[in-house]
């Protein structure tokens, strides 16, 4: 059954303005980053009685590439750390504040650990406030597919499932491609796909992850438009990576065409198959993710809800994580709040239900290695492998019921098909551009599409 429209959906679309966004997004970012560098250089000292610092340890991979950029040799970021695969735009984000870090004579935490290393009183904070952006672009997405109350859980939960594991391992290059998937996805549902394409561009220069998201994007495009849409989000990765491959192939080439990682003592979440090829597991793995993406892409073509598409993000991500050798938190981070924000979607509002599974599942995974999980502390002889499947099974779980709920299906958190949803969505969008309703044939949901 339709629900009638109410008075805020029948005003024109300039007089719905969340009017809170960057004050919220500031105010909770801030206070994020404060609590986080509080508990980095209190927590030690205070419970434990040990005079050190908790300084995630990857951060001084991208400071040792920032401190290349800022003395002029971006060509040579991969020769500081055989660990560090990321495209080089963290690294160039990070490099004035390591330069100011250099010119002060503060210290690093590399290449030897140390209690006190001071840098991290400049690039902590720095990285951490990059967080205010994830929630600005959280929140706007959430005002316009029709939430407009209760944004500040949406932004405490963004907080909870993507700007927490960040901090946790320090990878503050995943928040920033985050931000700008979730920008991309904004201008998908606006129609925009070059500019979704241009904002995807700079989430692949930070974490390569966002690839898996270009098919969809190039599928959202009319048919004369899908080879510029994708010529437009391989723009700046290319660049970087043909800029850095042509420098120093040596190092470049490892990093970025030939990752591999060492799985024997990794503090992730091993899965059962990440011995099978030893140090090598994780190139096939990755490529089945990258197969795997314009198959999604394909299948779910024909979605243009708000919910359909954020429920095709989740899918996409869950299966980047199913085929990953080894899982992190901040891995998982944005299905879930692609799930979360698919349930939001279509309802339209806030609700526990919509956010629990996503909760559960982050919170499994948020100690820093399998000997250290929850299920520990009930079943100590569990093997490794089991817990594993347990973590899955909850990320799978929060990842179906968003895609369940895109298709129609009435799953836990859905009180209606979303497809029942479509007419009320359609009727905003109209009264919102009555250039689109003079044009729209009745019953038909406009779509960049051809």
């Amino acid at each position: 059954m339709e629900q009638p429209l109410n008075r805020s959906e029948r005003l024109p679309c300039d007089m719905q303005r969340d009017r809170r966004c960057w004050t919220s997004s500031i105010a909770i970012g801030v206070g994020f980053t404060v609590v986080a560098m509080a508990f980095s250089l209190l927590a030690l000292p205070a419970f434990a009685g040990v005079h050190a610092w908790i300084v995630p340890g990857d951060i001084w991979m991208v400071t040792g590439a920032a401190l290349h950029v800022w003395n002029g040799a971006l060509g040579y970021v991969y020769e500081v750390n055989s660990n560090w695969y990321s495209l080089p735009l963290s690294a160039i984000l990070l490099a004035p504040v390591v330069g100011l870090s250099d010119h002060l004579h503060l210290v690093g935490g590399t290449p030897f650990p140390i209690a006190h290393p001071t840098s991290w009183l400049l690039i902590g904070p720095y990285s951490l406030l990059y967080g205010i952006f994830l929630l600005h672009a959280v929140r706007r997405l959430a005002w316009e597919v029709g939430v407009h109350r209760r944004l500040w859980a949406v932004q405490a939960l963004s907080v909870l499932l993507v700007l927490f594991p960040a901090a946790q391992w320090s990878h503050f290059e995943d928040v920033i491609a985050l931000t700008f998937v979730v920008h991309a996805t904004r201008r998908v549902l606006a129609g925009d796909t070059s500019r979704a394409a241009l904002y995807l561009a700079v989430a692949i220069a930070s974490k390569q992850w966002a690839m898996l998201l270009v098919p969809a994007v190039v599928w959202a495009a009319p048919v004369g438009r899908r080879l510029t849409t994708l010529l437009l989000a391989a723009s700046l990765p290319g660049a970087l990576a043909l800029f850095t491959l042509g420098v120093d192939w040596r190092h470049a080439s490892h990093a970025l065409l030939f990752p591999s990682v060492v799985y024997s003592g990794n503090p992730g979440h091993l899965a059962f198959f990440a011995h099978w090829l030893g140090s090598r597991t994780s190139r096939p793995a990755r490529m089945l993710a990258l197969a795997a993406s314009p198959a999604i892409a394909w299948r779910t073509r024909q979605w243009r809800t708000p919910a359909q598409l954020l429920g095709a993000l989740a899918a996409v991500m869950v299966v980047r994580a199913l085929l990953e050798p080894v899982n992190f938190s901040y891995y998982w981070s944005p299905a879930l709040i692609a799930a979360g924000l698919s349930g939001a979607a279509a309802r339209r509002r806030v609700r526990w239900q919509d956010w629990l599974w996503p909760t559960l599942a982050m919170v499994w995974t948020y100690p820093a290695t399998t000997s250290q999980t929850w299920m520990r502390l009930i079943f100590p002889t569990v093997t490794n492998s089991a817990m594993w499947w347990a973590g899955e099974a909850l990320l799978l779980v929060a990842a179906s019921i968003a895609v369940g709920g895109a298709c129609g299906l009435r799953l836990p958190g859905r009180g209606y098909p979303v497809a029942g949803l479509a007419a009320v969505s359609e009727r905003a969008d109209l009264a919102c551009s009555p250039s689109l309703s003079s044009r729209a044939p009745s019953g038909a949901l406009p779509s960049a599409r051809s």
